[in-house]
C-alpha cells in the first residue's frame, strides 16, 4: 500500500525479521544548520506535492511518530514541521 504518488527522499523500505516494511522518516542530514533546515523544508514540499489528499493526516502522524520515536529532533525535522505548518496556515 502506498499514499505518495512518487516515494520521498526521506522514505526508505527497511527488512526487519525477515519481513519489509517502509521507514517514513530515514533523513539525510549534513550537520550544518541551513542546510539541514532547508532539507527539511525540501522533504516537507515533496510530501505535501506527492501525498495522497485523503492520506495527509494519516501519513503525516506517521512520519511525526517516526521522528520523535527516533530520539532525534534536529534542523532536519524544524524545516519539516516549519514548512508544514506554513502549509497549513495558509
Amino acid at each position: 500500500m502506498t499514499y505518495f504518488t512518487k516515494n520521498p527522499p526521506f522514505v526508505q523500505v527497511v527488512e526487519r525479521n525477515g519481513e519489509e516494511y517502509k521507514d517514513y522518516w530515514c533523513p539525510e542530514r549534513t550537520g550544518d544548520r541551513e542546510t539541514d533546515l532547508r532539507t527539511g523544508k525540501s522533504y516537507a514540499e515533496h510530501f505535501l506535492a506527492n501525498v495522497e489528499e485523503d492520506e495527509i493526516g494519516n501519513t503525516l502522524s506517521w512520519i511525526v511518530g517516526q521522528q520523535f520515536a527516533s530520539g532525534r529532533f534536529g534542523h532536519v525535522e524544524k524545516g519539516f514541521i516549519k514548512r508544514i505548518a506554513d502549509n497549513i496556515a495558509i
